[in-house]
């Protein structure tokens, strides 16, 4: 920057890193700093020189001359707005997420990727990151790539991670195995529907902790995947904090099923009609509950579930939220309200248990001694809902343990 004064500084303000201009004289260790056209007295540790020429936007930061946290942070927004969202830090790609669509994920930027003979020389991009790690795996034999894709809610961590598994499965998939190759993208949605909620961050946020593993073998054709799921966030199930929303799944149902699905599954009209649902019914940006299932039922379509698997599916879905809507009555020793017992036959049938067992598991607790003689105690009343919501989300996690299994059996 040929304008740029001798003595111009970073400043670490609330707002972020300022340029600044440093000052004579010093003040109980405090430099002198004109800020805004306005003289600040700021500690030692917040004031960094900058240095001549270190103020240039470059595809890749460790080539600069000197990195630190203001340089990083300037060269990242230059390029932000410039509409450049990727950017190269040696073997590491840092990216903003935009939140909004840009077409540079198209098949033809995927051919020149990966048709490249010097992927070095083209624009910092995640397709550089699949690339290199599909070279990996054909030039190093046996041994394993991995792409670890880390950052805070709304970074776009759920994006990235399908970017990258639409290049390799594109890669791979001309080379054969095309059906696998679309099984294994059509994982995501049906895990974003289950796994991912409406935050008061973000409006596709992960709930969970997700490793995918690809197989391919030396040629690049792909043999199949793994995933493996951890830490979902059960509480979701039965409490939204306002402004946020339950798991994608629950709206997805209600608003997507036809009427027919409706009275199979005993879906009510609307989510206020739901505990579960309370704090959730609203209109979120860049999410369409109705479309959505569409894709969710077409990509259990895809990796060959049963018309029978995806009903139990759904049945068990529409049981945790008519769970919710159980009431006590008592405070010592409850008993369900009588005005549940529809709701209870309900639940009853969609999950196939009799009525009898379903109001003992909710209004009692089982007590077994060292001589190993059961006893039933009853419920209080906060003891009650406490099993009620445990209950529903056990059953959620167990539903959402069981879907990651059947969708590895499929891409086994």
């Amino acid at each position: 920057d040929p304008t740029m004064e001798k003595d111009s500084v970073w400043v670490n303000t609330k707002e972020g890193w300022e340029r600044g201009t440093l000052l004579p004289g010093t003040f109980m260790g405090k430099v002198k700093v004109l800020l805004h056209e306005a003289e600040v007295l700021v500690a030692k540790k917040d004031v960094q020189l900058i240095v001549p020429g270190s103020l240039k936007v470059v595809d890749d930061l460790i080539t600069l001359d000197e990195l630190n946290e203001p340089i990083l942070l300037y060269n990242l927004k230059e390029r932000y707005d410039q509409g450049k969202i990727y950017t190269n830090i040696g073997t590491m790609v840092i990216s903003i997420n935009p939140f909004k669509e840009l077409s540079i994920f198209g098949d033809d930027v995927i051919d020149k990727y990966s048709r490249s003979d010097d992927i070095s020389s083209l624009p910092p991009h995640l397709y550089s990151v699949a690339q290199e790690c599909f070279d990996g795996i054909q030039s190093l034999g046996s041994q394993s790539q991995s792409v670890i894709i880390t950052g805070e809610s709304g970074a776009g961590k759920t994006e990235a991670t399908k970017i990258i598994l639409r290049y390799l499965m594109k890669v791979s998939g001309s080379l054969g195995h095309q059906e696998l190759s679309e099984g294994i993208l059509a994982t995501n949605p049906i895990l974003e529907a289950f796994g991912n909620a409406k935050t008061i961050r973000n409006n596709n946020s992960s709930r969970f902790g997700k490793l995918v593993k690809i197989n391919f073998d030396s040629a690049g054709n792909v043999l199949g995947a793994t995933i493996s799921n951890y830490l979902l966030e059960a509480t979701r199930v039965v409490y939204q904090v306002p402004e946020e929303r339950n798991y994608h799944i629950f709206y997805q149902l209600i608003k997507g099923t036809t009427p027919a699905e409706k009275a199979q599954y005993n879906i009510l009209g609307s989510p206020n009609e739901y505990h579960y649902l309370m704090n959730g019914d609203m209109a979120v940006p860049g999410i369409n509950d109705e479309q959505d299932f569409l894709v969710v039922k077409q990509s259990f379509e895809k990796l060959k579930f049963s018309e029978e698997e995806v009903g139990i599916i759904f049945s068990i879905l529409s049981a945790i939220l008519h769970l919710g809507n159980i009431t006590f009555i008592g405070e010592e020793k409850v008993t369900i309200d009588p005005k549940c017992d529809e709701t209870l036959e309900i639940i009853c049938k969609l999950l196939k248990v009799t009525s009898n067992n379903l109001r003992m598991a909710l209004t009692q607790r089982l007590f077994t001694t060292n001589r190993a003689t059961t006893y039933r105690i009853a419920l209080t009343a906060p003891q009650a809902i406490e099993n009620r919501d445990a209950t529903a989300k056990a059953l959620y996690m167990k539903l959402f343990d069981h879907l990651v299994a059947t969708l590895n059996l499929r891409l086994s």
